[in-house]
């Protein structure tokens, strides 16, 4: 096979590398596909409010100390938007026993039409739909 013909066979198994590939992406939708917004609470709102994929950190302040949180919106299960939420970190001087909460997790169901209206900050009425460690962690203190 001479050169120019081998070049050739390359530049088209590429080519339909990439259409697949794009096919594939089309096929599924963008809105598929995590999307990580940062520390930027706008950007996950907005994309959670429709229950898309994303994820996003961010810092909690209260009187016990600062939490480090990832908040992850999985995607959508039936008729629930599935929700994570993950403790990355503790500060704290006074609350030393909140600093085993660091790694704890917690998934929570939440019905579309919640989502939608009121958000997923609101999970409160919804709290007996979760489970995971952050949970168990919190149901024994």
């Amino acid at each position: 096979m001479d050169k120019n013909l081998k070049i050739l066979s390359a530049i088209t198994i590429v080519c339909a590398m990439v259409l697949v590939g794009t096919n594939l992406i089309m096929a599924n939708g963008m809105d598929d596909f995590l999307e990580d917004c940062g520390k930027n609470s706008y950007c996950f709102e907005q994309r959670a409010k429709e229950c898309k994929p994303v994820k996003s950190i961010s810092v909690y302040t209260t009187e016990l100390g600062r939490f480090f949180l990832q908040y992850e919106i999985k995607g959508v299960e039936g008729n629930d938007c599935v929700f994570g939420l993950k403790v990355l970190g503790v500060e704290t001087d006074s609350f030393e026993e909140l600093e085993m909460l660091k790694g704890k997790e917690a998934v929570c169901l939440i019905p579309l039409e919640y989502v939608s209206v009121k958000g997923v900050f609101s999970i409160k009425e919804s709290g007996e739909r979760c489970s995971g460690t952050l949970v168990e962690e919190l149901w024994q203190k």
